[in-house]
């Protein structure tokens, strides 16, 4: 799982520094759109790469990730969406 985070930290990072380029500032609107931006492109992202790296760790073949993937990723990114704290 240290690898997976290790994807995942950078990933953030630039995918944040690049975000507060394009729309800088703190207002009430730009925060709403940094959220669905953050929701609909790092979520889904970070999500992918656990999962892979999951199957990976369990010795999965690409197709067992490939279905889980296909199984799993809608389902928690929904929740991770209904559950977010603002």
């Amino acid at each position: 799982m240290t690898v997976v985070r290790l994807i995942q930290g950078p990933f953030h990072y630039w995918f944040y520094t690049i975000l507060d380029r394009v729309l800088p500032g703190r207002s009430a609107k730009l925060i709403v759109k940094k959220t669905l931006l953050d929701q609909s492109i790092a979520s889904p992202t970070c999500l992918a790469i656990f999962f892979v790296g999951l199957g990976i760790l369990e010795h999965c073949k690409s197709e067992e990730i490939c279905k889980e993937l296909k199984l799993k990723l809608k389902i928690q990114w929904i929740k991770g969406c209904l559950l977010l704290d603002v």
